[in-house]
């Protein structure tokens, strides 16, 4: 993947659609701005995330995915190509984690677009043998900014894969985690999603 044109799209203007967003069960009042970004408000809590500032990619890779996916292609293929990652593959978690909302947020308390656990929130209550999980996680306010997200994401993934020995199933397997008592159930749909899409 090369970078086609180096130049950033301009900055979001601040022309929104309003629409109902619900986070941890309460609706509330969020826009999404005429050129790609969106805001949030939760309470006090207000995240807006610009994400124009992706190079413009070849993005024919990913032509096949649904355009609730292929809207975020500068970022997925901006963070494959940093990292090395199958950017159909990680368009394939996209779509499986959050249909491409980045507004999604899990019962478990995963956000965003590749539904990433977060330091705080219901997340910071998950134990693991040496104290809370994911205190090196970044916030969920951070996490619902798609280049935070996608980001984080593309990480842990990257991560994964490494423990794995470059086995992609065993990477998937430990982001999904086991889905009832079938221990590659969310790999595999990853895996056959990504193969339809290619």
């Amino acid at each position: 993947m090369s970078i086609e044109n180096k130049t950033r799209t301009p900055p979001i203007l601040r022309i929104g659609v309003p629409m109902m967003l619900i986070f941890g069960g309460i609706a509330t009042i969020g826009e999404i701005n005429a050129m790609g970004g969106w805001e949030k408000i939760v309470g006090n809590l207000s995240v807006r995330a610009a994400y124009s500032e992706s190079p413009s990619y070849n993005t024919e890779v990913l032509n096949n995915f649904p355009e609730n996916i292929r809207r975020w292609s500068n970022l997925i293929l901006e963070y494959s190509e940093k990292k090395n990652l199958d950017p159909v593959l990680i368009a394939a978690v996209m779509l499986t984690e959050s249909e491409g909302d980045p507004t999604a947020y899990s019962k478990s308390g995963a956000v965003g677009l590749l539904q990433v656990m977060p330091c705080d929130g219901i997340a910071a209550g998950f134990m693991c043998e040496n104290g809370p999980c994911f205190t090196k996680r970044p916030t969920m306010a951070e996490l619902y900014d798609p280049r935070r997200n996608v980001d984080a994401g593309t990480d842990i993934f990257k991560d994964y894969l490494s423990i794995s020995n470059g086995n992609e199933r065993e990477a998937l397997r430990l982001y999904g985690g086991n889905y009832k008592g079938n221990k590659y159930y969310y790999a595999d749909k990853v895996l056959q999603t990504a193969e339809l899409y290619r």
